[in-house]
């Protein structure tokens, strides 16, 4: 019998090793080291023994080296982890599969001179691994220096045998010599019945007999609490998620095991999921699996995604992004308003522009190369020619740095005004609607709007405008667009000298 050794931090990495060691080690003897700050997600953790998932489970306290030096945390790791073995020899282990290999056991089996596989921290992750550094780095609790010293930052060191992942998940036509496919969505459909039924009863599952017309799940992540956004910004981004993405009040919240944003008051008829278990088992979980799933940009979701017929998921871009809805949902109201069933996008976010059309029945447009009416959003430089191949050119200008200004004459633009009515009173934000054609401007004169986003509990409406409302709003972005060019151009002399 062989001696197995695994090593996780996070749930989906302990999900990697419980299916691996059920398929590729079912028959061998298989040892665990898990963190015990994995106390807090999984109070459980100590009963994967009882429930015959591994032999040994070793807990090991890697609070003790946070903030530390280098020379501190290499003058104890070697101690820490012999202790921890106690009992067992690292040599008397045939393979080891390291998760979360930027923490110090890897440094420790590098000490000592033993080959390791390691297990990508999410799905996805191996090949999009400068989304953990950025994490690591903010969170300032490993010690970097350490990290690149033994290349386990980017984890090339030399002592890497193999990197378990799922291939499918990596960006396209991503290569590492040692990455070996393992898609833990497959995999979990390959143990037996009998094993899911424990690693179901293991996790606390729920049970949802009889809810079987429930349309959505949404997915959530711990933004605040990994310090990517502050904990009103995430309750914002949900909010908006909701308003006009999901559309609907009933729904399935899996929020992350270690997100404590209050989802029950946010969405109030949702049925939140309060037991904190790996999202894979969802699929195994529902009497009849919701049609669409919900996200922004987790990369756990694509272990499921397969699973339903509808998908709205972002990307890490959207987070810092979102707060541009409305103006692109109001921009594609507009172009069906003008009676235009596609349109030409320039510099817009695709993905934005996809998952609006896609969950909103009033938007049915669709982006492509023909469209006459043009949409633009962040761009360096707009050539003026193409204003001329189109009726007109929608400016979203999200980056509120107005570069179409010294190529379009403000005489021939119709500003639209979005006022929004929420908790810090009105606010406005602008569209900028080039167009010689008089029809369209007649049409932009008697265009009006009003919708409630009722999870942001903000009110918007866009109102029809007489010539001298079009006068004066067009007037006022110019001035604007005068100050961020003045101040452009103030900052660009201040660097000279």
């Amino acid at each position: 019998m062989k001696k197995i050794l695994y090593h996780a931090v996070n749930t989906y990495q302990l999900m990697m090793a419980i299916t691996h060691g059920l398929l590729e080690n079912k028959d061998n003897e298989r040892v665990l080291i898990l963190p015990s700050f994995i106390r807090r997600s999984i109070p459980q953790f100590e009963e994967l023994q009882k429930f015959g998932f591994f032999s040994t489970i070793l807990a090991v306290n890697y609070t003790q080296f946070n903030g530390k030096d280098k020379d501190y945390i290499l003058s104890r790791v070697d101690e820490t982890f012999d202790r921890l073995l106690t009992g067992y020899t690292i040599e008397a282990f045939d393979e080891i599969y390291v998760g979360a290999a930027q923490y110090y056991f890897s440094i420790y089996l590098i000490n000592k001179k033993r080959k390791f596989n390691i297990i990508e921290d999410g799905a996805g992750l191996l090949s999009r691994h400068y989304l953990l550094e950025n994490t690591i780095r903010n969170q300032h609790v490993l010690n970097i220096e350490l990290l690149e010293q033994y290349k386990m930052l980017d984890c090339t060191n030399s002592f890497i045998r193999a990197k378990l992942c799922q291939k499918k998940a990596q960006v396209e036509g991503y290569f590492d010599v040692g990455m070996v496919d393992f898609d833990l969505e497959d995999k979990l459909g390959m143990i037996p019945s009998e094993a899911m039924e424990r690693l179901k009863e293991f996790f606390r599952c729920p049970h949802f007999s009889g809810r079987e017309n429930i349309d959505g799940l949404l997915i959530t992540q711990n933004f605040a609490n990994l310090n990517q956004m502050s904990f009103e910004a995430q309750a914002d981004i949900y909010c908006c998620l909701a308003d006009f993405f999901i559309r609907t009040d009933d729904i399935y919240i899996k929020p992350h095991p270690q997100d404590i944003m209050y989802y029950e008051k946010l969405f109030p008829k949702a049925t939140v999921i309060k037991e904190r278990f790996p999202s894979e088992l969802l699929p195994y979980i529902f009497p009849k699996i919701p049609r669409s799933l919900y996200n922004i940009s987790s990369t756990g979701i694509n272990l499921i995604r397969n699973e339903f017929e509808n998908v709205i998921s972002f990307d890490v871009e959207f987070e810092g992004f979102y707060q541009n809805t409305l103006k692109y949902y109001i921009a594609l109201i507009i172009v069906g308003y003008l009676g235009f069933s596609d349109f030409k996008g320039v510099g817009l976010n695709d993905l934005l522009v996809k998952n609006l059309c896609n969950s909103n029945s009033n938007i049915k447009n669709f982006i492509g190369e023909d469209g006459k009416i043009i949409v633009v959003d962040r761009v360096d430089s707009f050539s003026e020619e193409m204003l001329h191949t189109s009726p007109a050119t929608i400016f979203i200008n999200s980056l509120e740095d107005y570069y179409f200004a010294d190529i379009v004459s403000f005489s021939s633009v119709i500003p639209i005004e979005i006022r929004k009515y929420g908790k810090s009173g009105m606010e406005s934000e602008y569209l900028y609607i080039y167009t010689n054609d008089e029809e369209i401007r007649s049409m932009l004169k008697e265009f009006c709007y009003m919708e409630r986003l009722k999870y942001s509990h903000t009110d918007v409406e866009i109102e029809k405008m007489s010539e001298e409302e079009i006068y004066i709003k067009t007037l006022e972005g110019y001035i604007r667009a005068l100050e961020k060019r003045l101040n452009a151009y103030i900052e660009k002399v201040e660097e000279r000298k």
